[in-house]
């Protein structure tokens, strides 16, 4: 289920971010190579569309962002 929110910091040197789910909850991390379109570099406050999956660590990530 693609869910959306707000991107609530990205570091362009070091690929990694976070985004806010608009339903709430905390900031769910991301990294650059799991952009659908990686010509444009997100930037603070934009939309975008993602799906969530655990990581290596069983964390839950951000993937497969498409910018709203």
């Amino acid at each position: 289920m693609t869910q959306h929110g707000k991107v609530s910091h990205y570091n362009d040197t070091t690929g990694t971010g976070f985004i806010a789910p608009e339903k709430g909850g905390g900031p769910l991390p991301f990294r650059w190579a799991d952009l659908q379109d990686k010509a444009q570099l997100p930037k603070q406050n934009d939309r975008y569309g993602y799906d969530t999956q655990s990581d290596h660590d069983g964390e839950i990530c951000a993937v497969d962002l498409k910018k709203a």
